[in-house]
């Protein structure tokens, strides 16, 4: 009702002024508080201490913490930068050869594509996990505590898959490193059961040095597999099994693979368990990725 009162008091059409707020005046003003803005935008990886010494006729009067404070009521907010791969101007130009040639590909093309690469997974710990504790209890009980180790063991996996099903999902032994002879060997042994599980046609693999060792490319030219020969280096963001591999990696996260056998059974129970739909939505998303690539002239995409 007082409201009211007011507002009828005011001329027409217009709203009460507001009581003036309680407490100290504000340090900084709205309007000098946009100045660090081209800081900002210029120089993300800035802190709060250098914003304040490198504006001083804003930030003199007032501590590091208000200056953080004003910046995120900028709407910034404070982020680990994502990490890519470094790529030179050749490799960003091949990236845009590669997508001028490919975008021409169908659906069906790309359904038709086996996807494989190799991915490590590390034993641990349930990370994140909360446990409820009783007070007055001893947090060193074993119930409470969750063990770690300086160096885990992992796995290391090769696997692939089309748009059209899953292919083999093959553990390598521990310690073992991939080099062409061993690369080779695995091609070899779960190619061809590959192929005809998952209805491909055409094989993809990244530009790994065992991967495309004259030895491992004339092995396939012999055995009249297709290939894409082109595929540019540096280009996680193009293929889609890193995709499945981050999805698998991100399934494990409430599971307990303390030990390498739990953590291969747990491997190969969500990779078994990949929808035929997502399959189908990851292969099909070639076309949108290989845009995105084009858009940035060839620099790293999400």
């Amino acid at each position: 009702m007082k409201y009211l009162a007011r507002f009828r008091e005011e001329k027409s059409g217009e709203t009460p002024s507001q009581k003036l707020r309680p407490g100290h005046p504000r340090k900084i003003s709205h309007r000098s508080v946009n100045v660090p803005k081209r800081s900002l935008e210029s120089t993300p990886r800035v802190t709060a201490r250098v914003l304040k010494e490198n504006n001083p006729e804003v930030f003199g009067a007032v501590s590091v913490r208000i200056v953080s404070r004003r910046v995120h009521e900028l709407g910034y907010t404070s982020q680990k930068p994502l990490k890519k791969p470094l790529l030179t101007r050749a490799q960003r130009a091949r990236r845009v050869t590669f997508t001028k040639k490919y975008l021409a590909w169908t659906d069906g093309d790309w359904l038709s594509v086996l996807w494989s690469d190799e991915a490590t997974f590390t034993v641990t710990c349930n990370r994140g996990a909360r446990v409820y504790r009783r007070p007055g209890s001893d947090p060193l009980e074993s119930q409470y505590v969750e063990s770690t180790v300086k160096h885990p063991d992992s796995l290391m996996v090769w696997g692939c898959f089309s748009g059209r099903g899953l292919g083999k999902l093959v553990v390598l032994p521990k310690n073992l490193k991939v080099n062409q002879a061993i690369y080779l060997e695995l091609l070899c042994e779960h190619l061809p059961d590959s192929f005809e599980l998952t209805r491909a046609s055409v094989f993809q693999q990244d530009g790994a040095p065992a991967h495309t060792a004259k030895s491992v490319t004339q092995w396939l030219d012999d055995c009249m597999v297709p290939f894409i020969k082109d595929w540019p280096g540096n280009s996680p963001d193009l293929n889609p099994i890193e995709n499945l591999w981050h999805m698998v990696k991100k399934d494990l996260q409430g599971k307990d693979v303390s030990s390498i056998p739990k953590l291969e059974k747990a491997i190969r129970e969500s990779w078994a368990n990949t929808s035929p739909e997502h399959l189908r939505n990851l292969a099909l998303s070639l076309p949108r990725r290989l845009q995105a690539v084009k858009k940035s002239k060839g620099h790293p995409t999400n």
